[in-house]
Parts: structure tokens; C-alpha cells; sequence
């Protein structure tokens, strides 16, 4: 600078580009700041969406292991009753055998 007006004045230019500057830079980590306080609220409550569907499932594998262990006692029975029946068809067919031969 030639003169100390000069300098002044590129000073104050110098100042208000730098105060530029940082109020951008202040925004942008302001706006940073509102975009991970809000991602850290979600995550919250997605974590206590996920922790309930958790246990909703835990209590929906219970059931169905009841419901698949009483549907495996069912079909023991039925199967020991189906054997029966069979068992008491084949006498059947031999007595109405024997009756048809005997007639």
C-alpha cells in the first residue's frame, strides 16, 4: 500500500471478506450440527422401534414353537390312530371276507 488510507481500506476489505468467510463456515457447522441432532433423535427412536419389534418377536417364535410342539403331539396321535384304524380295517376285511365265504 502506498498510503495508509490504502491499507486501511484492503484491510477492511480483507476484514469483511474473511467475517464472510467464517459466517459461512459458522452456518455450514451450525447446519451440521441440526442434520446429527436430528439423525440422533431418529437413531433413538428407531432404536426403541427395533427393541419392542424384538421382543414382539421373541414372543411370536415362542407361540409358534408351542403351536409346532402341540401340532407334533397332534400328529403322533393321529398317526397312532390312523395305525389303529388300519390295523382295525384289515380285521374288518377279514371277518366280512370270512362272512362272504362262510355265506
Amino acid at each position: 500500500p502506498k498510503s495508509y488510507l490504502e491499507f486501511i481500506n484492503s484491510y477492511t476489505c480483507l476484514l469483511d471478506e474473511k467475517r464472510g468467510e467464517v459466517t459461512a463456515a459458522t452456518l455450514r457447522l451450525e447446519n451440521g450440527l441440526s442434520k446429527l441432532r436430528d439423525t440422533s433423535k431418529r437413531v433413538a427412536k428407531l432404536e426403541l422401534e427395533l427393541k419392542d419389534m424384538l421382543e414382539n418377536a421373541a414372543i411370536q417364535k415362542e407361540n409358534a414353537e408351542q403351536l409346532a410342539e402341540e401340532v407334533s403331539k397332534e400328529k403322533e396321535i393321529t398317526e397312532k390312530e390312523t395305525a389303529n384304524a388300519q390295523v382295525e380295517k384289515e380285521q374288518v376285511a377279514k371277518i366280512q371276507e370270512e362272512v362272504l365265504q362262510k355265506q
